[in-house]
């Protein structure tokens, strides 16, 4: 369905899509809805088939943002092994917001594909060196969050758990000052259960670091301020 050598243009419904050197502008099926819907009823139709894996919708999320976002059935998971065979790249890549595939997943309370799309990046670092796995827990969105805030926005202390064992500096960072760290949201949610999972994964040095110079004990003391 992709034309080659192709430029990167936007069609009118919306969806970025890739136009062809004579011109013409291609779409994933009949636009950015259609792609949606066809990635998330039939994923593994859709990546084997020849869907333009480098278009993005009119929010910037790839084929695989959508899958990862869509379900934790076999299917859907093995539709993110294809893709990431086909085009690696989309594994790290960011929508307009910043989220890369693993924080959609993450948000959306998939911790099936959450494990797959790890175990894509452990897959990607033949060096056995997990740079590639780091790159992709690290990664921060356009609020200068990683995957595991919205872990803990969600509450599920399974895919916090999942995130931390493969690196429990996640749970360091950011340095005081300079964002809001996962600590600081659980305590702001009253979550004393996940703020004790994220000290102890931490190796006892999570960051405390909150909103506009905040820490932690602000976010304790704005709680005991609610009626």
């Amino acid at each position: 369905m992709v034309a080659t050598p192709a430029t990167r243009s936007e069609s009118p419904d919306g969806l970025k899509g890739v136009s062809a050197s004579n011109g013409s502008k291609t779409t994933l099926a009949s636009g950015a809805a259609a792609q949606e819907e066809s990635a998330c009823c039939h994923p593994a139709a859709s990546a084997e088939s020849g869907l333009d894996l480098e278009g993005v919708t009119i929010v910037g999320d790839t084929a695989l943002h959508v899958v990862a976002t869509c379900g934790d059935a076999s299917n859907f998971l093995r539709s993110a092994g294809i893709i990431c065979r086909k085009a690696q790249h989309l594994l790290l890549a960011q929508n307009d917001k910043g989220d890369t595939p693993l924080h959609c997943a993450v948000r959306a309370g998939r911790d099936q594909m959450v494990s797959r799309l790890i175990h894509l990046a452990k897959t990607e670092d033949n060096s056995g060196s997990s740079l590639r796995l780091k790159e992709l827990l690290r990664k921060e969105n356009c609020r200068n969050e990683t995957a595991l805030q919205d872990a803990v926005r969600i509450g599920n202390k399974g895919i916090i758990t999942k995130l931390l064992e493969f690196d429990p500096e996640l749970g360091s960072s950011p340095i005081d000052g300079t964002g809001t760290s996962p600590l600081y949201l659980a305590v702001l949610l009253d979550r004393f259960d996940i703020a004790k999972l994220l000290h102890h994964m931490s190796n006892g040095n999570p960051s405390y670091s909150g909103p506009k110079g905040q820490n932690a004990l602000h976010a304790a003391v704005l709680r005991d301020k609610e009626p």
